[in-house]
């Protein structure tokens, strides 16, 4: 079951003012099971054909997807489905392929966000406990940077320098601090004498991987929220983040707008 006060909350979704009885809302909550038991595997399916260039089938997909869409009330995203698959329909001469390759990630991106978004708003889902706070007694590095306490600090750790250096391009001229570090190793050396007000880690890394890392940084009595990055929307990836401590998700690869969506909504 979903928390109705949760969903209504969703932007994604056009359901304010609806008044749904019981039942009417039990079957709104079967529509919503089902779009996030289908989306890793269209999302697979849509890469794969966008990957080949079979645009026929592609624009078939996502007219499949819109009606899935609009069954949970998200018609932004059905709407845009539909503009994806005019534009591929179009003789092939008019279809501007760069700028499709370009788009259609963004559209599955957000879909991703949205099918995570939904589980975040399921009642069975369980965070994990908070412990209190314990003193540490290993000094931070000496070399560690020291952020500025007048602005917000978040803390990125991804192996991926290729990511971060997006991520710092993402946050030039925003008023947040990043500091990023490609180890966990390094992240708990620097969170020993410092308190960011937000935590955005990769899930894949070697030696120590997200879900530790969060289990380590909630161990130390940290509070601030912590971001997972994450390429998938299946049910399993996302139950076992939140049971690590996951606030939120951030779909990577990411682009900038929703990036900064996510940020904004997590830093007061």
């Amino acid at each position: 079951m979903f928390d109705k006060g949760k969903l209504f909350l969703i932007s994604d979704l056009r359901i304010d003012g609806m008044d749904m009885d019981d039942a009417e809302f039990g079957d709104y909550c079967k529509k919503i099971s089902a779009y996030i038991d289908v989306f890793p595997s269209r999302d697979d399916k849509a890469k794969d054909l966008l990957a080949k260039k079979d645009y026929s089938a592609l624009a078939e997909e996502l007219i499949n997807l819109q009606v899935i869409l609009r069954g949970i009330h998200a018609s932004k995203l059905a709407d845009d489905c539909i503009k994806q698959a005019e534009e591929i329909e179009k003789p092939s001469a008019n279809v501007d392929h760069e700028k499709l390759e370009e788009d259609l990630p963004v559209l599955l991106e957000a879909m991703a966000a949205l099918s995570i978004d939904l589980q975040m708003a399921s009642t069975d889902q369980k965070r994990a406990a908070t412990p209190p706070m314990h003193p540490d007694d290993d000094p931070a590095d000496s070399d560690m940077p020291t952020p500025d306490e007048e602005e917000p600090v978040i803390l990125a750790v991804d192996d991926s320098i290729l990511f971060t250096s997006a991520l710092k391009r993402y946050l030039e001229n925003t008023p947040y601090k990043l500091i990023c570090f490609n180890s966990g190793m390094a992240a708990l050396s620097f969170i020993r004498d410092n308190d960011p007000s937000l935590f955005i880690l990769d899930i894949e890394m070697p030696a120590m991987n997200g879900y530790e890392l969060a289990g380590k940084i909630i161990e130390a009595g940290h509070k601030a929220p912590i971001l997972f990055l994450t390429g998938t929307a299946s049910k399993s990836a996302v139950l076992k983040a939140i049971q690590s401590g996951a606030k939120d998700f951030i779909i990577k690869p990411s682009n900038r707008e929703m990036l900064l969506k996510k940020i904004e909504k997590h830093i007061c």
